[in-house]
C-alpha cells in the first residue's frame, strides 16, 4: 500500500508538466501520485495507494500535465520489468 522512492539524474519536467507514478495491478495502472524532482533531478518522497492492492507487477512514471491525470496519457520516463 506504500512504499519509498528515490531516483537521481531525472531531467526536470517543464514548467506545466509533473511526473506522475504508476503502479500496475493486474495489468491496470493505479496512480501513485506525483514525484517532486529537484533542481538536480534528485526525487525523494513516499507514497501511498488509496486502493487496496495485493502483488504490484511494475512501476512506470509518465510526463503529464500540471496536476496527474487519472489515467496515464504522457510519455513513459520509466518502465520497470
Amino acid at each position: 500500500q506504500s512504499g519509498t522512492i528515490l531516483i537521481d539524474g531525472l531531467n526536470v519536467p517543464a514548467q506545466d508538466r509533473d511526473y506522475q507514478l504508476w503502479v500496475f495491478v493486474d495489468g491496470s495502472p493505479v496512480s501513485a501520485g506525483l514525484l517532486r524532482v529537484d533542481t538536480t533531478g534528485h526525487v525523494q518522497g513516499s507514497y501511498t495507494i488509496a486502493q487496496s492492492i495485493n502483488t504490484v507487477q511494475r512501476f512506470a512514471i509518465t510526463d503529464e500535465r500540471k496536476g496527474g491525470v487519472p489515467q496515464p496519457a504522457g510519455e513513459i520516463i520509466m518502465l520497470s520489468n
